[in-house]
């Protein structure tokens, strides 16, 4: 596992709270025998930012200059510590985690994407063109439609487009001829499997 400092974020004092906190777990922890830099050089910096940002609270500009060099130098302490935490620990979880500081949370292998639903073929006056939409799916980036004029043979899907969106229209169809649609969703993992089909009849 990776050690996660997740303080590029705090504020001054969630900064001062929480590396408070990893200094106090790390004091006297046996998995941390040589700490660099040395916990109590973190340990003034800590000090002196509380006293600089309680100086600063006056809105004084100069002050305010002074506090954040003081930050900036407490940022760049913390992060050769978290370096220490991660040769220290070998990646081994409990032991990065009693230090205070957390752990990179490794990515879940991705669900296959849902099948998309409620597929309908909307009425249009244009009868070489059928309007189509769908319930969105989450997560995909793209959808794929195909077209067949004979829904129970799997050899006659032919494609019909792609889009981003839950909506597309097939255009250039045969007025007078029976369409079956179908879509599928996509992503960098692949595609979902087809939804049901929606059938027109143009005229």
């Amino acid at each position: 596992m990776k050690v996660k400092l997740a303080i590029s974020k705090l504020k001054v004092p969630e900064l001062i709270q929480v590396c408070a906190e990893i200094v106090s777990k790390m004091n006297g922890n046996d998995h941390f025998p040589n700490p660099v830099p040395d916990l109590q050089t973190v340990g003034k910096a800590i000090t002196l930012l509380s006293t600089n940002f309680q100086d600063a609270l006056d809105g004084a500009h100069s002050l305010k200059a002074i506090m954040k060099v003081t930050e900036k130098t407490l940022r760049g302490l913390m992060v050769q510590l978290a370096a220490y935490v991660q040769t220290a620990s070998s990646g081994d979880q409990e032991i990065i985690l009693s230090s205070g500081m957390q752990v990179v949370k490794r990515r879940s292998p991705s669900e296959p994407l849902p099948t998309p639903v409620n597929l309908l073929c909307l009425h249009t006056d244009e009868p070489m063109e059928a309007p189509l939409k769908w319930k969105p799916v989450q997560g995909r980036k793209w959808y794929s439609l195909q077209f067949s004029q004979n829904a129970d043979d799997p050899d006659s899907w032919k494609q019909a487009g792609t889009c981003s969106k839950a909506r597309f229209t097939v255009k250039g169809l045969v007025p007078g001829q029976q369409y079956w649609f179908r879509v599928c969703a996509g992503g960098p993992l692949g595609n979902s499997a087809w939804s049901d089909p929606a059938k027109r009849m143009n005229s």
